[in-house]
């Protein structure tokens, strides 16, 4: 199973870059960052990744619904059997999609989706009881 990330301008290549601070190299891992270079445009990019992984499992991962990227990713890959697109890009989503298994991410991919949403809260300090020890990260 490959992963690529997907983004307005360099979030994608940010994410992987956290990512394999946490979980270290992911040699399946990959980031593209959208209209920075307006020379080459990225559904270009994204055409070539797509039919060089046409025999791969594929989850594809972009930034923001209805953004312009996801936009132009749901065209192209809405006739690929072997990609699943999500939206809404953060760490603890792409780590849980990269530590699943290619054999059962069409089943788990839901689960994952939710767990990452979980992650997203308000804190605040007076929230967090004295004698809970926080992780470095």
């Amino acid at each position: 199973m490959k992963v690529l990330l997907v983004s307005h301008a360099y979030m994608a290549k940010g994410v992987k870059s956290s990512v394999e601070l946490i979980l270290g190299p992911q040699e399946n891992l990959f980031a593209m960052a959208a209209y920075v270079d307006q020379e080459a445009p990225f559904e270009k990019d994204i055409k070539k990744f797509l039919e060089e992984n046409k025999n791969d499992k594929l989850v594809i991962i972009s930034d923001l619904f209805g953004g312009s990227v996801n936009n132009e990713l749901m065209k192209l890959v809405a006739d690929k059997e072997n990609v699943i697109l999500i939206t809404g890009m953060n760490l603890i989503l792409v780590m849980s999609v990269l530590l699943a298994s290619e054999d059962t991410i069409d089943d788990e991919i839901d689960e994952i989706i939710e767990n990452s949403k979980k992650g997203i809260l308000k804190c605040l300090v007076s929230d967090i009881e004295a004698d809970v020890e926080l992780d470095d990260f």
